[in-house]
């Protein structure tokens, strides 16, 4: 098997790609820090037709929220794994991170595939 690796870009502000997101912030101390909580569902079209690959597709969500500098984070990724028994089919996440895009100052959740 062959791996294949390709990012797949969500968009939190279309319900087609992130089912129920909402948000809530809070200023906190300075005008500038605000506490923000994020969740929603996440919802990546994979389409997959054989099993002679390995995907191993990073999924990016943009949040929809510019900021200046992260001074924290935390992040939960809750998808365990999804396998199919009748082919080579497993989704499993590792790691979800919590980054801010260089060229648009745009919050972006990336979630690393399970090894």
């Amino acid at each position: 098997m062959s791996a294949a690796t390709l990012a797949i870009v969500l968009q939190a502000n279309n319900a087609d790609e992130v089912a129920s997101a909402s948000s809530l912030q809070v200023l906190i101390g300075e005008p500038s820090r605000r506490l923000i909580i994020m969740s929603g569902i996440a919802r990546p079209l994979i389409n997959i037709n054989d099993d002679g690959h390995i995907y191993e597709n990073t999924v990016i969500v943009k949040l929809g929220i510019n900021v200046s500098v992260i001074h924290e984070s935390t992040t939960q990724v809750g998808l365990a794994n999804i396998a199919n028994g009748e082919s080579a089919l497993v989704l499993a996440t590792d790691t979800g991170k919590l980054e801010k895009d260089p060229s648009t100052s745009e919050l972006q959740l990336r979630v690393e595939p399970a090894p």
